[in-house]
C-alpha cells in the first residue's frame, strides 16, 4: 500500500520540548531586551521599564482572552504588545510590514 502524506505536524511544547519553570524569566527578559535594542536601533526611544510593562499587560490581556474560552492571532498579540508600548508604534510596524 503506497501512501502519500500532505502533512506531518508534530507537537513540540511539553512534548519534544520539555520546558522548565524558570526559563519563563529567560524568554521574557530575552524577548524585552531585544525589543528594547530593535526599537533603540531604528530611532524610537522607549525605556526599558516601559517595554517591560506592556509585556505584562500584554500577557494578562491575552491570558484573559484565553480564559473566557477565545484565542488571539500571533499577529495580533504582537500589534497589541506593541501599541501598549508606545503610541503610534503599531502603525509604524503595521506600514512597514503589511503595506
Amino acid at each position: 500500500m503506497d501512501k502519500t502524506y500532505e502533512c506531518i505536524t508534530f507537537d513540540l511544547w511539553q512534548t519534544l520540548i520539555v520546558d522548565q519553570q524558570d526559563w519563563g524569566k529567560i524568554r521574557s527578559d530575552l524577548r524585552i531586551n531585544s525589543c528594547y535594542e530593535i526599537l533603540n536601533e531604528n530611532h524610537i526611544s522607549i525605556e526599558l521599564d516601559q517595554i517591560a510593562f506592556a509585556y505584562k499587560q500584554t500577557y494578562e490581556k491575552c491570558d484573559q482572552i484565553r480564559k473566557n474560552g477565545l484565542d488571539i492571532s500571533f499577529r495580533d498579540q504582537v500589534l497589541m504588545y506593541l501599541s501598549f508600548i508606545k503610541e503610534g508604534i503599531k502603525r509604524i510596524f503595521y506600514k512597514k510590514n503589511y503595506e
